[in-house]
């Protein structure tokens, strides 16, 4: 095999492979949505960043349940019950520095934070005032950069999640429909019409892929 038909057949096993790598995804992506594994590892990291209590309505509540309940994070959820699974860190902002200031007889921000009840989340806001001053834009910002470095590291188990997924996922499909390279190769260079076909195929493959490149670039 020479030429243009070896040529086809490594197209032909690039075209299988990129359909199995692309199912592979899909059922990683299925599994993650099913066990709420996105919302999970954002309420795990939410529960240790904002970990202590606050005053609410004149009762005190954990602050990551004032936290989940305020408007602007129930606006990204479902239902009432349930946990968004991204929350944007301008918002994580502002729903801090609300909570913090919801009882309105602090005159300061500095006071707010002094009114809250002793624990890691008064003690670390403690610091961004000191830092920010009075300042409620600086307060927002320094509460958004400790989220985010909160994130990059419960992303990491997000990862390591998905990577030991995709390969228990992968070998399962492997197995099953018995995804051989040898034995595809043979049959794609004993095959002439599967070649063609897979050649097409790789071809719709690449045709989708520039139509959805140019899309972007125009949006």
């Amino acid at each position: 095999m020479f030429g243009l038909e070896a040529l086809d057949v490594l197209i032909g096993l690039a075209t299988v492979y990129l359909a199995f790598g692309v199912a592979c995804t899909a059922v990683v992506e299925a599994v993650s949505a099913w066990s709420n594994v996105r919302s999970s590892t954002l309420e795990a990291a939410l529960k240790e960043f904002l970990a202590g209590d606050c005053k609410q309505n004149q009762r005190t509540e954990p602050f990551v349940t004032a936290f989940y309940n305020h408007p602007l994070v129930q606006a990204l959820t479902k239902d009432k019950d349930g946990r968004p699974s991204y929350i944007p860190p301008q918002i994580v902002g502002q729903v801090v520095e609300a909570l913090v200031t919801a009882n309105g007889t602090a005159t300061s921000l500095a006071e707010s934070v002094q009114s809250l009840p002793d624990g890691r989340i008064k003690s670390l806001l403690e610091f961004f005032v000191a830092q920010a001053g009075e300042d409620a834009a600086k307060f927002r910002k320094a509460v958004e950069d400790h989220f985010n470095a909160a994130m990059d590291r419960a992303s990491g188990c997000f990862k390591r999640f998905t990577q030991y997924a995709a390969l228990v996922i992968s070998a399962v499909l492997v197995i099953a429909a018995n995804v051989d390279t040898i034995t595809i190769a043979n049959s794609l260079a004993s095959d002439p019409a599967a070649r063609a076909k897979m050649v097409e195929v790789a071809q719709q493959h690449l045709t989708t892929a520039q139509i959805t490149e140019n899309l972007v670039k125009a949006g």
